[in-house]
């Protein structure tokens, strides 16, 4: 009321009194008059659990996950849930330490946490709502199929190199065999014109 801007606000999420427990995020917007003044504001509540089945159809993989992330650094939204619940601080996650330097968008190489496998991210940071957006997919899941590609190219290539070196070898060998039989052949024949000399003197 005393600083009104017609934007969107996400507020943090906290958790419901009633059952089944779970949390909501609350949105807000200020209702201003024609001259700008502050004449209420209106709020709606989202069930972030709600997207789950939309975001489930999302394929990221056995370790993979999609974030949202409050700019103070709250976890609003994680698929799977099985780590970094709602309403959890992601002030030490390296994804939202990552996104609050570009202040924009960029990808991040790294460990959730400590010990476990790295992951390759996407994130995102928007202003209206002020949220942070990631997608996490493992690196090696990832990058399996072009690691198998890489493999059979270089085996590949191998037989190639193998290949066009027994080749070349081989060129050599009937070069030599050739420049041999020449050098044969000129022997022979200078031997057989000094024998005709000799037999003609």
């Amino acid at each position: 009321a005393a600083d009104p801007k017609d934007r969107l606000i996400i507020s943090n999420p906290f958790p419901t009194v009633v059952e089944p427990k779970t949390f909501v995020i609350p949105f807000a917007r200020p209702l201003l008059d024609d001259n700008g003044a502050f004449q209420g504001i209106v709020v709606a509540a989202m069930i972030p659990s709600s997207m789950r089945s939309l975001f489930q159809t999302m394929d990221v993989g056995r370790r993979g996950a999609v974030w949202m992330f409050h700019p103070d650094g709250t976890v609003l939204f994680r698929e799977p849930p099985a780590r970094g619940p709602l309403g959890e601080s992601a002030v030490s996650n390296p994804i939202l330490a990552a996104a609050k330097r570009s202040n924009g968008t960029g990808t991040i190489d790294t460990s959730e946490r400590l010990g476990e496998p790295a992951t390759l991210t996407a994130f995102r940071s928007t202003a209206e709502p002020p949220i942070i957006v990631a997608v996490s997919l493992d690196r090696d899941e990832v990058l399996h199929d072009w690691r198998i590609q890489g493999a059979e190219s270089a085996v590949f290539f191998g037989v190639l190199a193998v290949m066009m070196a027994g080749t070349l070898v081989a060129l050599l060998r009937q070069t030599d065999q050739k420049n041999e039989v020449e050098r044969a052949l000129a022997r022979t024949q200078r031997e057989e014109a000094d024998r005709l000399r000799a037999a003609n003197d």
